[in-house]
């Protein structure tokens, strides 16, 4: 069924604020499109590089939207759909489909859902920072960050066993904010 999703954005990141030519399209399961590209109503909603658009209809063959920057080199980022018409049919709002999704299926790196596994293994106190090495002015520049599943896996770890964590990652250089968050965490648990 049809439907309207009262908002719809994308973030570009910094490199991209004020672009006027940010559009986007609704496509369907072949790739081909549903809605095709449009800028009509996309607004630069933070001057550094967010953008969305109010009142976007949603036809039933619709199950992504893809935006991109429309210049020469264009940046594209993918979304998926579902969540809004599940939403929408619930008559809850799209945070709470997505809030609501099962996050045990959610492995790979780099992903939202990786990335909330590891923040709740942080606030559930089933992190364990180690292997840190430091450069001369005394800044954090590695360290292994592992989130365990359970209080019990964690423990078995400090006490120097062996169980597989949900998410291990490894961090070198001087990544934007790494380090000095890391290190806060670190001495957090000191």
């Amino acid at each position: 069924m049809p439907f309207v999703q009262p908002w719809v954005g994308v973030d570009f990141g910094p490199d991209y604020p004020a672009v006027a030519t940010v559009g986007y399209r609704l496509f369907q399961a072949d790739g081909t499109d549903s809605v095709a590209r449009t800028t009509a109503g996309v607004v630069d909603v933070s001057g550094n590089g967010a953008y969305g658009v109010a009142s976007v209809s949603i036809p039933d063959n619709a199950v992504g939207i893809e935006w991109d920057t429309g210049d020469a080199l264009p940046v594209y980022a993918v979304e998926d759909i579902e969540p809004f018409r599940t939403a929408a049919a619930s008559g809850a709002s799209a945070a709470d489909a997505v809030w609501g999704a099962d996050l045990t299926a959610h492995e790979a790196e780099d992903t939202a859902g990786w990335a909330l596994r590891v923040a709740l293994g942080r606030i559930g106190d089933r992190m364990i920072i180690d292997t840190m090495s430091y450069d001369p002015q005394h800044q954090l520049t590695t360290s292994r960050i592992r989130v365990f599943k359970d209080e019990a896996d964690t423990a078995a770890a400090k006490a120097g066993g062996s169980p597989v964590p949900l998410a291990e990652r490894t961090t070198t250089g001087t990544r934007s904010g790494v380090p000095g968050e890391l290190e806060s965490a670190v001495q957090e648990r000191a």
